[in-house]
């Protein structure tokens, strides 16, 4: 019996992707189509909805059939089987965790954030304050939170405008940010859908108008543990929302949605995935340019489904952009995407 005799036998419907199959992580009752990957060659699979390590084929028969009986397993198992491993040398790194009292020391000046729009109310559920010293001097700094409500960074945002100063600053492993998920987490989770957006900025202005089903990417990226952490809902909805970078040369948000967009698909069905920029630069332009009716959003919000990746016509011009630009051409994950949507 083949690997892909043995998958079909168990109930994997597979979609073929040249080296490798993707398909549904039925041992789990998983609900994406493309979670699984599973290589033609070993039978060497991964689950990107979970973030685990790669593991054998007959571990997948076992997960599935959730049996250890040999009698059973012998039907399923390819003979002979063989999974060729490096041995890697184990490196535990424990994260920082800070104490709630830091956040005693920053002061409540909230005239920086009112002139751009974000009310008290809003500050007060991000729990922002300005440092008047220390590594986060003279920034509105931010704490976030971990999975368990533990602070296990700051984010700082300078309230100068200084060619030689970085806007954001941050601290802790921004890898492992997943952010505001201690505000947004229920409402992702009531409206089956997300919005990614690069700063705490945009999040906030977002909250100021009623959008609270918002995450933060912290930069022009996503992680894996942003991925897995949103394959635990039942999405019907992804809204890239990177900067609209249009009075740049080149475009660097529109340019960071397509390799996003090429990263989520490895784990989402293309129909969820959405991209829709800002209609100004960014969403706190949108909140400051506004006129009180909340024009600028509506727009926004109303055109939520126009950029569809799983639109034929959306799919060509993304080839055409990964095609155009060489840093998505080096990008594998749009190497990948390329392959998807050529049906290859």
């Amino acid at each position: 019996m083949t690997y892909k005799e043995t998958l079909q036998k168990l109930g994997y419907n597979l979609q073929d992707c040249g080296s490798h199959w993707r398909t549904r992580a039925i041992y789990r009752n998983g609900k994406t189509n493309t979670s699984l990957i599973i290589y033609k060659d070993s039978g060497v699979w991964k689950d990107f909805g979970l973030d685990n390590q790669a593991k054998p084929f007959n571990a997948l028969v076992k997960e599935t059939l959730k049996t250890n009986d040999p009698k059973i397993l012998s039907t399923y198992l390819i003979n002979n089987e063989t999974v060729h491993t490096k041995p890697q040398q184990e490196r535990i790194e424990m994260e920082k965790i800070y104490p709630e009292s830091y956040l005693e020391k920053l002061l409540p000046m909230k005239t920086f954030y009112e002139k751009r729009g974000i009310s008290n109310k809003t500050q007060i559920k991000f729990k922002c304050g300005y440092a008047g010293g220390g590594k986060m001097h003279r920034r509105m700094v931010f704490p976030i939170y971990d999975l368990d409500n533990q602070i296990h960074g700051f984010s700082g945002r300078s309230v100068v405008d200084y060619d030689n100063v970085p806007k954001w600053k941050h601290m802790g492993r921004k890898t492992n940010w997943i952010y505001p998920h201690h505000l947004s987490h229920n409402t992702i989770e009531e409206k089956q859908e997300v919005i990614l957006v690069e700063s705490i900025g945009d999040c906030m202005a977002l909250y100021e108008v009623g959008f609270e089903n918002v995450l933060m990417l912290a930069g022009l990226d996503i992680s894996a543990k942003m991925i897995s952490y949103l394959n635990t809902f039942d999405l019907n909805r992804i809204i890239i929302a990177t900067n609209n970078d249009n009075s740049k040369e080149v475009n660097t948000g529109a340019l960071a949605s397509i390799k996003i967009a090429a990263k989520l698909s490895t784990v989402f069905d293309l129909s969820l995935v959405r991209i829709n920029p800002p209609v100004c630069n960014d969403f706190g332009e949108m909140l400051e340019c506004d006129t009180g009716m909340l024009d600028n959003f509506k727009q926004w919000y109303e055109r939520k489904d126009k950029w569809r990746m799983d639109d034929e016509q959306f799919q060509n011009y993304i080839i055409k952009q990964i095609n155009k630009y060489e840093q998505l051409k080096k990008s594998s994950h749009c190497k990948k995407l390329i392959k998807i949507l050529n049906g290859s």
